[in-house]
């Protein structure tokens, strides 16, 4: 497939489009079919570490189509992130969910997938670059795939989602480029919220530090990457065990502090045998850049506007979805800071739930994905 200019030049001028090149592309099918996965090695300008990879999944069955998503990735993570499923089947991940039913699945993983463990800090890779993979760099690169969209769907405007920093950086695009899309779909995370002022005091802290650490010449970051990152190298037999109720008790001293920390967010942890953290934990990236943490910090202390002054521009229809505990009981009110009309906004809000948890837990395609693929079809009739 050829990847064709974005001609939307008001969004994305020709200049900035023109830095980017097709490095590598790859088209396989799907187990038997009909899915069809094609992988796209994107560069920006003629530096090597400038890469990012874009993913898309569609089918190749006679289906009626129903439009096209953009998916971006949580922290520390990739789009592979939709993917994934206990029984390594791609057809009833949530993506491939949306694929059969004649959904146009694009999704992005960021320039920080291609750094290796343990670089920074050694002469593998010049971990300062990250300094320049804020949001900003991610709105830019988001754009970019959203000309490739539009090259395969003339006219007709991608939904924008995703989880946690994924969904925020969905709103960063829907402030940037409030026409530009036909719906959003935000999942556990924004960048912007009319939460109370400790909400706002803790994120000008993380702020004021994430921005001195940048200063200081830190530029890794990631909030989930430190607690799992080691156990790739383990065989997959520990993976299970880690998807298993044992995962609650392990003797992993880090692991028990991540756990205790979530706990103590959400609850409880709902996560059986067979259940998806072991698939989740492949697709965690060593490195994370600091910078995008900054901007969702300040954005959220509201030290900054630049990511969210636009957003009552925003008025497509728009899905809020996540558990009633943690940052998922504060999604309902996304709502109020976007122009989009209430009987156009879905709320898809689980009891007894939050963070991570209606996403790895075996209850994900009643909870998360067939609502998601509801409101996609709603979008695109």
């Amino acid at each position: 497939m050829k990847l064709v200019p974005f001609l939307a030049f008001l969004l994305f001028p020709l200049t900035a489009q023109a830095a980017y090149s097709v490095i590598s592309t790859t088209t396989t099918t799907v187990g038997a079919g009909p899915l069809q996965r094609t992988v796209f090695v994107i560069q920006y300008g003629a530096d090597t570490r400038q890469r990012f990879q874009v993913n898309r999944l569609k089918t190749t069955a006679t289906v009626t189509p129903h439009g096209s998503i953009i998916l971006l990735p949580p922290d520390s993570a990739n789009y592979e992130f939709y993917e994934i499923d206990e029984g390594n089947n791609t057809y009833t991940s949530t993506a491939g969910l949306l694929a059969t039913n004649g959904v146009d699945v694009w999704g992005y993983s960021p320039r920080s997938r291609q750094i290796p463990g343990n670089a920074c800090g050694t002469a593998t890779f010049d971990c300062s670059l990250m300094n320049n993979w804020g949001i900003a760099t991610i709105i830019a690169d988001v754009l970019y795939i959203r000309g490739q969209v539009l090259a395969a769907h003339p006219g007709q405007n991608p939904i924008i989602g995703g989880y946690d920093t994924g969904a925020a950086i969905a709103m960063a695009l829907m402030n940037n480029s409030p026409t530009a899309w036909s719906g959003a779909w935000l999942f556990e995370g924004f960048i912007k919220s009319n939460s109370s002022p400790a909400t706002v005091e803790g994120n000008n802290a993380a702020c004021f530090r994430t921005t001195q650490q940048l200063t200081n010449g830190r530029f890794e970051g990631g909030l989930r990457t430190q607690e799992f990152k080691y156990l790739r190298t383990m065989p997959t037999a520990s993976y299970r065990d880690a998807a298993t109720t044992s995962f609650l008790s392990s003797k992993r001293t880090f692991i028990d502090a991540f756990i205790s920390s979530y706990q103590a967010t959400v609850g409880t942890i709902n996560i059986t045998s067979g259940g998806r953290i072991s698939p989740y934990v492949l697709i965690l990236n060593y490195y994370e850049s600091l910078a995008v943490f900054r901007d969702i910090s300040c954005s959220l202390a509201q030290t900054t506007t630049t990511f969210t002054a636009s957003l009552s521009s925003f008025t497509a229809p728009l899905m809020l979805s996540g558990g009633d505990k943690g940052n998922g009981a504060l999604m309902p009110n996304v709502q109020f800071l976007v122009g989009t009309p209430s009987n156009k906004v879905t709320l898809n809000i689980l009891t007894n739930q939050g963070g991570l948890e209606p996403y790895l837990d075996i209850g994900y395609v009643s909870d998360v994905s067939f609502p998601l693929k509801n409101f996609v079809l709603s979008v695109f009739p």
